[in-house]
């Protein structure tokens, strides 16, 4: 189990990342890669995404902090203009993949833009902008008319990414129970009888971060859930729910070169809410348990090896649930980058010296209110950091971000999360912090 945080104030000196040969996303992908952390909207290519398009934009601009020199980015104009870039840069100055490798969708495919028309625009972007045989899409569409331009093929990843094929690749003794399993939403609702033991874990098969995850504690909750996914066209299980201690994201490179190693990146503690949605990781630099060497060990000996004979190469994550008595099951692949991979590889680079909690920020304020109440605490190597951003999008006045919040222990964590609020940036992971119910 990992041993408690110390109370003592804590330096940036007393938490040496082990400083390796640099690492991009340029080491696991062919030159010339274009990736996408995309997602398909509402329920295209038999995936659900419900998160709205805002969000979306500042997922996609996540690889800029880490792509490196071979791999482009495809992004979208709200979190790859000039003036985002401007402020990444020059105000924080973040590392970003320079702008000869940055694809920008037209301004036109907006945060006003949702599900099918947003699918549309989007896919008409691809045929017109990527090389045929270069993009990498976190979730990719499955229309026939884009297979050309992919450059693994996509029904690989779609397989990989739903929850219901995990025992394919994960040992039986290492998942969860799944006493039921429904053909779609409408079938889930005309059999929750069926369902007698709580809690258990409502789970929409290809969904991500706790989009298609609801945990119910009694019948009320379920029938909530019925209600719902009833247009739910995937396949829904009931799950077993683990009570779990510690909630890993576990994350591992496969390079495209077959020579290379497959190697664990990293690990980060979960933030989630009592539902099971993501809400950001923690990532310290001296958590490495007997538990998490088992897990690294079945993770390189027996996962990762059958991941890649199926063909796929990358970096991706997979969820996995410590319990009390030590004992751990996988929940949730992730195919793709994470929410966490920038923030491990800076981490590897030795960009990021301390303990940093992830979260999603927005900030209403002018430009220079902006940059007087935020990014002034986000400035790299400045001895009054408390911040690492990392992507960022800005709709009128509102600027919303993906950051780290840096610390040292438990309660240098909630005075600079505090002292954030404070500076009126409004966080759900903050509050958390503040309330000391966000780290271990």
């Amino acid at each position: 189990m990992p041993r408690a945080r110390s109370a003592t104030k804590l330096t940036i000196k007393d938490f040496p990342f082990p400083v390796r040969k640099p690492i991009s996303l340029s080491d696991y992908f062919p030159a010339g890669t274009t990736y996408f952390y995309g997602f398909p909207s509402g329920q295209d290519s038999n995936f659900l995404n419900t998160v709205p398009s805002w969000i979306e934009e500042l997922v996609a601009a996540r690889p800029l902090a880490c792509a490196g020199k071979d791999v482009s980015v495809l992004t979208f104009a709200a979190s790859g203009s000039n003036d985002i870039r401007d402020l990444l840069a020059n105000h924080c100055g973040l590392q970003l993949t320079g702008v000869n490798h940055v694809l920008t969708f037209p301004a036109h495919i907006d945060s006003n833009l949702s599900g099918n028309d947003r699918n549309v625009h989007i896919k008409e972007e691809l045929l017109a902008r990527v090389k045929p045989g270069t993009l990498v899409m976190a979730q990719p569409y499955l229309d026939e008319s884009l297979r050309h331009l992919y450059q693994i093929d996509p029904e690989i990843t779609v397989w990989l990414n739903d929850k219901k094929n995990m025992a394919e690749y994960i040992p039986a003794d290492r998942l969860p129970g799944r006493p039921h399993t429904f053909a779609n939403g409408k079938d889930f609702a005309a059999h929750t009888s069926d369902v007698k033991q709580f809690p258990c874990v409502v789970k929409v098969s290809s969904s991500s971060a706790g989009d298609g995850v609801r945990i119910c504690f009694e019948r009320a909750q379920l029938l909530q859930a019925a209600d719902e996914y009833l247009e739910s066209n995937g396949t829904i299980f009931i799950e077993e729910f683990i009570g779990a201690q510690y909630n890993y994201g576990v994350q591992f490179t496969i390079p495209c070169d077959q020579t290379k190693p497959t190697e664990i990146l990293g690990w980060n503690q979960q933030i989630v809410t009592e539902q099971g949605e993501f809400l950001g990781g923690v990532i310290y630099p001296d958590d490495y348990t007997t538990t998490l060497q088992e897990i690294t060990k079945v993770f390189q000996e027996i996962i990762l090896p059958v991941v890649r004979k199926h063909g796929w190469y990358g970096v991706g994550g997979i969820d996995v649930l410590v319990r009390p008595d030590g004992r751990w099951y996988c929940i949730d692949p992730n195919f793709r980058m994470t929410a966490i991979t920038a923030y491990l590889i800076q981490s590897h680079n030795g960009t990021i010296h301390t303990p940093i909690a992830s979260f999603k920020g927005t900030f209403t304020g002018s430009r220079k209110n902006f940059i007087d109440h935020v990014l002034v605490h986000a400035k790299e190597h400045s001895s009054d950091q408390i911040l690492h951003m990392q992507s960022l999008t800005r709709n009128g006045s509102t600027y919303q971000f993906n950051a780290g919040l840096l610390f040292s222990d438990q309660q240098s964590a909630q005075d600079h999360a505090e002292h954030l609020l404070n500076d009126d940036v409004q966080s759900r992971v903050l509050v958390k912090i503040t309330k000391g119910r966000a780290l271990l």
